[in-house]
Formats: C-alpha cells, sequence, structure tokens
C-alpha cells in the first residue's frame, strides 16, 4: 500500500512540474509578445488582439479601442497580431502604413524583452540564490599541481588568462591548445592567481570488465574505475602499466589503487597471477591538469551579481550562435538541438531542482527565444527587420504577397525542423 502511494504521490509531482514546464514557456513566449505589444502602443499602432495560447478561443474580451484579448486552447504560446502587417494597409496605425524605424523597433522589441527578463532572473539567481561553478576536486600525485601545490583541492576557478568563466564549457575552451595558462581562482572566500599551470597528456587505464569468479573483498573494480597506482608508483603514461607488470615477478603481490566514479580511491591487494587472470583494461588519454573537476557552490554579493549578469547573458547567447553555426560546420549534431517536447521535459527536470535554477533555466531559455527571433529566417522577427531595412534603402517596399509567402514557407521549415529534432530524440 505504502509503495502504491509512493508511486502516486510521485507520478502527481511529475505531472505538476510538467504542468510547471509549460507554464514557464508559455510566459517567456507570452513576454516576447508583449514587448510587441507595448512597443506597438507606445508608438500608435493599431493592434487587433493579444492572444494567450494557440488555437481556438476559449475566452476572448474586446475593449472600447476595438483590441481583443483572448485565450485559446493549446498553451504553445501566443500572438499580437497587428492591422495590416501582410498587406498595404492604409488604415490609421496599419503596421505597414508606419514608418520604417518604428517598425523595426516593434519587432525588435519581442528579443528585447526576452533578454530583460534573462536580466532580471540572472541578478536574482545570483544575489540570491549564488551560482555553481568548476572546481577541483581532486588532485592526483602525477599532476605537476600535485608537488607546487599550485592547484588545491576546492579551488573554484573564476578566470583563465584574464578571461572570467561564465559557463563551465567556457573552462575547457580556454585552455584548449594551450600548454599552460595562468588562472584566477577562488580559495577560502578570496581571489588567488595562480600562475603556469601546465596541461598535459596522461594514460589512464580504466576497467573494461572484472571477473565474477575473483573475490576481491569488500571493493570489486568496476566497469570505467581507473587504475592509479601499482605498488605505490601512479600509473598515468602510455605503456607503464605494461611495463611495471613485466618488471614483476609472477609471484609477486600488487596493491592496486582504484579511482571510482566519484574520485574516491579504493586499495586491493592481489597476486600477479590473479590479477592478470580477473581484470582487464581499455587504455585512454586525456588532456588536463591532472585534476578530477568538480562542481561547488558560490555566493555574490548584489554587486558581484549585477557585474556578471550582463557578460553571463551575453555569453549565453553567443554559445547559442556557436550551436547554429555548428550545425552547417557539422560540429554539432541534430541529436545535440532540443525541440519543444524534449525542451518541456528538461525543464520539467530542472523544476525539480529548486528555484535558483528555474531562473538560471528561465534565463537561457529566454536569451534563447531572444538570439533566434532575432535570426535572418523567414517568418522570424530578424526576417521581418531585414525586410524593413531593404524597404527602407530602397524607399519602397517589396511585393507585399512575396514577403508573405517568404515568411509562411519560413514558419513551415521552422516547424518541420523542430519536428524532426524530436524525432531525432525518439528515433
Amino acid at each position: 500500500m505504502l509503495n502504491i502511494i509512493c508511486s502516486f504521490s510521485s507520478a502527481i509531482s511529475n505531472i505538476l512540474y510538467i504542468l510547471l514546464a509549460i507554464a514557464l514557456l508559455l510566459l517567456m513566449v507570452l513576454i516576447h509578445e508583449f514587448g510587441h505589444y507595448t512597443a506597438g502602443k507606445l508608438l500608435g499602432f493599431k493592434i487587433n488582439e493579444f492572444a494567450v495560447g494557440m488555437g481556438p478561443k476559449l475566452l476572448s474580451k474586446k475593449k472600447k479601442n476595438g483590441e481583443v484579448f483572448s485565450l485559446r486552447a493549446f498553451p504553445l504560446g501566443g500572438f499580437c497580431a497587428f492591422e495590416g502587417e501582410d498587406g498595404e494597409e492604409t488604415v490609421p496605425g496599419a503596421f505597414n502604413a508606419q514608418k520604417p524605424w518604428k517598425r523595426l523597433i516593434v519587432l525588435f522589441s519581442g528579443a528585447f524583452f526576452n533578454f530583460l527578463t534573462a536580466v532580471v532572473a540572472i541578478l536574482i539567481a545570483f544575489s540570491v540564490f549564488g551560482d555553481t561553478a568548476m572546481a577541483v576536486g581532486k588532485v592526483y600525485e602525477y599532476s605537476p599541481s600535485y608537488t607546487t601545490a599550485k592547484l588545491q583541492q576546492g579551488d573554484v576557478f573564476y578566470s583563465v588568462d584574464g578571461k572570467v568563466i561564465y559557463l563551465a564549457s567556457d573552462f575547457s575552451s580556454h585552455i584548449s591548445g594551450k600548454q599552460s595558462f595562468d588562472a584566477v581562482v577562488i580559495r577560502n572566500g578570496e581571489l588567488v592567481t595562480v600562475e603556469d599551470i601546465e596541461v598535459g597528456t596522461y594514460y589512464i587505464n580504466y576497467v573494461q570488465a572484472s571477473s565474477g569468479d575473483y573475490d576481491f573483498g569488500s571493493y570489486r573494480p568496476e566497469y570505467g574505475h581507473a587504475l592509479y597506482k601499482i605498488n605505490g608508483q601512479c600509473i598515468y603514461t602510455e605503456g607503464q602499466l605494461q611495463s611495471v607488470l613485466d618488471s614483476l615477478g609472477e609471484d609477486s603481490v600488487l596493491q592496486a589503487v582504484f579511482i571510482d566514479n566519484y574520485s574516491e580511491e579504493h586499495t586491493i591487494e592481489i597476486s600477479k597471477k590473479d590479477y592478470l587472470a580477473s581484470l582487464s583494461f581499455v587504455n585512454q588519454s586525456y588532456t588536463g591538469m591532472g585534476i578530477a573537476s568538480n562542481y561547488a557552490h558560490v555566493d555574490y554579493t548584489f554587486g558581484e551579481a549585477l557585474s556578471r549578469t550582463f557578460p553571463y547573458c551575453f555569453r549565453v547567447g553567443s554559445l547559442i550562435l556557436e550551436s547554429l553555426g555548428g550545425l552547417f560546420t557539422g560540429s554539432v549534431g541534430v541529436d545535440q538541438l532540443s525541440g519543444p517536447i524534449s525542451t518541456i521535459g528538461l525543464t520539467s527536470q530542472i523544476a525539480a531542482t529548486g528555484i535558483g535554477n528555474i531562473l538560471l533555466l528561465v534565463a537561457i531559455i529566454s536569451v534563447n527565444l531572444a538570439v533566434f527571433n532575432l535570426l535572418p529566417v523567414p517568418a522570424l522577427d530578424g526576417c521581418r527587420m531585414l525586410f524593413v531595412i531593404i524597404e527602407w534603402i530602397r524607399k519602397k517596399p517589396l511585393d507585399r504577397k512575396l514577403e508573405a509567402y517568404i515568411n509562411f514557407a519560413g514558419l513551415v521549415f521552422i516547424l518541420a525542423f523542430a519536428i524532426l529534432v524530436e524525432l531525432v530524440k525518439v528515433f
């Protein structure tokens, strides 16, 4: 009975988190449309309808000025419908009858409101809940930092060669291709400069299989655990494991130290014969500092949070552009993208981890919406802005019907691409 109650409670929680995820995504789209609406109202555009959701109307209310506010059946976003968006309307206040600079402001305001949302969310998240940053979890004895004490367990990376780290991916990109670098780390609440941190190539032997017939005692080396030492000697160079084993007699007893997936050490004593018979390894190299990375919580004052907020948002935006560019170069696959359904699933999972992470996710999705909508892709605000700029330069618009066809084709492409992303996730 208790299991049934727990299962039911878990199912209800999952449903609530999914509903919260849908509500968050709907809110962010509505903020985008509210940006268009606000700019349009301030600049004298005639607005026909502001809708929450898509599809058939469930509720609607018409104001004295003719504006309709409606609630629609499907919670998939919303829209702000301007008078004369796709035609040569001459009605006062019609969208295409307005001056180009006014239309550019209205089109840009959706992305601008998304970006403001991201700024507010990040500022609250950093100043109230802090952030999670990359830290040193363990310094291995073969690392140059072990003997020089340059890096210490618990150090949080703040910057690399003068470049502040905002995202976890920044660290690896900042040290890529370098043999050494300088870093500023947060150590015991203070900023400490660490110079000439060496980057080397290490050859690690990972457990591929362990015999079920052999009794290893309280600890059994599992798949993916790394061999760290044999008889006190670190194993980290190419071919070193075989060389050490060859140097030992057949009756030798080995003291082998392994590192598990949580960077914890485990020691076993085993004869060379049993060792060779019960364990198999795969040798892999990695380039790094000879440390195990970890994540640590960092608190910021309001001033520190404010100083990080705008650069953080711009960094997220640049990362989104890099990812989109990677689609064309092949460095990013379609399977690495998220469509609407998978985004809702991811959002619901993060929603269960706390308000701080929800705010970070809101910021990331808001910046994503801002950047994506400003791309010069048909049906998006960026392409419509491009048409307005062309009209401004030519002193006359392109064929409105042609614009409408191009935007419709773009909408079909975006919907088809979103479906493709979801299908790739499934299959």
